[in-house]
């Protein structure tokens, strides 16, 4: 009887050490998949400078845009607008002023305040009745 009260003290002091061995207060690194913040792309559009808006309006009309991102070139700031339909409407890059530019940042189109004081500069002057 009392080997039998001994084994059962000694079952019951390893099931105490094994289970209490376990439970330890272990504090874990969190590892995130993400590496930049969650940013919607309507977020973004309204960050950007105004001209930038108006010429991707211009451009595309209510396309959805999958990403903005922000460039430098010599000191030159372009945006670069990818889009959701990347098959229809190709990367878009457009400067602080509106401008659109060609992919290796050359100027396609230029900014419309520009292209409008062309076009009245070369308008004839009104004539009265």
């Amino acid at each position: 009887m009392k080997l039998r009260i001994a084994m059962m003290s000694l079952a019951a002091a390893l099931c105490f050490g094994l289970f209490g061995g376990c439970a330890q207060n272990q504090v874990s690194e969190y590892q995130s998949t993400y590496h930049y913040p969650q940013v919607s792309s309507g977020a973004l559009f309204l960050t950007l400078p105004p001209e930038v808006q108006n010429t991707i309006r211009a451009q595309t009309g209510g396309e959805q845009i999958d990403d903005i991102r922000k460039f430098t070139n010599s000191g030159a700031v372009y945006y670069r607008i990818e889009f959701r339909k990347s098959v229809l409407y190709p990367p878009l890059f457009v400067a602080t002023n509106g401008a659109v530019l060609n992919p290796d940042q050359s100027v396609a189109v230029r900014e419309p305040s520009a292209t409008l004081k062309e076009i009245k500069g070369d308008a004839p002057a009104p004539t009265s009745p």
